[in-house]
C-alpha cells in the first residue's frame, strides 16, 4: 500500500498476518485466555502497567500507537483519564492456535463534555510463549469521533 503522508496517523506496513513465528505454538484455550487478561489489564483498569498479558517487544499493526507494551499502556492510561467510567465489552471472541479475534462495543461518557460513548471495534492478536506478541484492529472511527465531538452527529 502507498504511503499517505496527509493521513490521521502515520502508516506503516504491519507483520505479514500468516508469518511463520519464533515462539512455542499456543492452544486455542491459551489463546482465548490470553485475550481475556489483555481486556482485564490496562484496557479496563486504566493502569499503564497492566500489560503483563503482552510481549515486551509487543507490535501495534496499526497507525494509533507505536510498538511496545510501554506505549500500550500509557495510551490507555490517557483514555481512561479521559473516560473514567469507559467500559469495553468483549460480545464476539473466537480463538484458533495462536490467534485471538474479538469485536467489542465500548461504553463511557467524555469527562470534559459529558457525551456518551458507543462504539465498536475489532481486535485481532496473535499469541506467543503466553502473551500477546502482535495486534491489529479496525474501529468505528466514525461513531467514536462523534463521540469526542470531532465530528457532527448527522454523518
Amino acid at each position: 500500500m502507498p504511503d499517505s503522508p496527509e493521513g490521521i496517523f502515520v502508516e506503516k506496513p504491519g507483520t505479514e498476518f500468516g508469518a511463520l513465528r519464533k515462539g512455542r505454538p499456543a492452544t486455542r484455550e491459551e489463546s482465548r485466555a490470553v485475550g481475556r487478561r489483555l481486556y482485564d489489564g490496562a484496557i479496563t483498569t486504566g493502569i499503564a502497567e497492566d500489560v503483563d498479558a503482552l510481549d515486551e517487544d509487543y507490535i501495534q499493526n496499526t497507525g494509533w500507537t507505536p510498538n511496545g507494551r510501554h506505549y500500550f499502556g500509557n495510551a490507555w492510561a490517557i483514555g481512561s483519564g479521559a473516560m473514567p467510567d469507559g467500559l469495553a465489552i468483549q460480545t464476539h471472541v473466537v480463538s484458533e492456535n495462536d490467534r485471538v479475534a474479538s469485536i467489542s462495543v465500548w461504553d463511557g461518557t467524555i469527562t470534559v463534555s459529558g457525551a456518551a460513548v458507543d462504539f465498536a471495534s475489532a481486535n485481532f492478536l496473535r499469541i506467543e510463549d503466553g502473551v500477546a506478541a502482535e495486534h491489529w484492529d479496525t474501529v468505528d472511527y466514525v461513531r467514536l469521533y462523534q463521540s469526542f465531538g470531532l465530528l457532527p452527529e448527522n454523518i
